[in-house]
């Protein structure tokens, strides 16, 4: 972990630093699916504002990131230092501490698993008594209706493009499209418990071996 010299809330959590030059290296995998977001000179956003992130923490000119591209397809790329993302990174970054962190104030909500779990640890949930939501929430569901529409078409399109490339495949199960490695491979059934039969047969050791995970609020729509 290194920390920033002027702003001690300026932390980074670098792989590597590059012997003999003023650069870093960040290590990725990738899935197939994946691979057009690292054609030519791109890589995805997320990871280039990471990597803008560490110079900005290390004074560094360069950072280079490498990414396995669905477990055979090396690359790496050369992302320079950019004074305008890193002033634009740190003000966005300074607000959040200022205001988040040391203000207290709940940031806006988003759709990643940290606010979901950060949503379930600030209302452990509780009050039975129904209430009625504000006027912004019929949009809100309308929005969430044509989504899990969406998401169901997505789906359904994902797995009729699988099933058409298993066609393809037929008793082989490797297959390459260029560099892409595609397999439909047999694997070996999975062992489970029967855990009703055992809780009628074995009530005492079923009892003995069970365990009870912690209560965790659903949503459902």
């Amino acid at each position: 972990m290194v920390q920033s010299t002027s702003d001690e809330w300026l932390l980074a959590n670098i792989d590597r630093m590059v012997v003999g030059e003023n650069a870093g290296l960040e290590c990725k995998t990738a899935n197939g699916f994946s691979a057009k977001q690292w054609d030519g000179d791109a890589v995805p956003d997320s990871y280039y504002l990471q990597c803008q992130h560490y110079m900005m923490v290390t004074g560094c000119d360069i950072w280079y990131i490498a990414v396995l591209i669905g477990g055979n397809h090396f690359v790496y790329k050369e992302i320079p230092r950019n004074e305008e993302d890193i002033a634009a990174l740190y003000a966005t970054e300074k607000a959040f501490w200022e205001k988040n962190v040391k203000g207290g104030e709940m940031p806006d909500v988003d759709g990643s698993d940290s606010c979901t779990a950060a949503l379930r640890e600030r209302f452990p949930g509780g009050d039975m008594e129904a209430i009625a939501l504000p006027e912004a929430a019929a949009g809100i569901v309308t929005r969430l209706d044509e989504l899990k529409e969406t998401e169901k078409n997505v789906k359904e399109g994902i797995k009729k493009a699988q099933n058409e490339l298993c066609e393809m495949l037929g008793n082989c199960e490797i297959g390459y499209i260029g560099e892409r490695k595609i397999t439909w491979k047999t694997q070996a059934g999975r062992t489970t418990v029967d855990s009703k039969k055992l809780k009628a047969e074995l009530p005492d050791i079923y009892e003995k071996y069970s365990k009870t995970g912690n209560p965790i609020r659903v949503f459902k729509i």
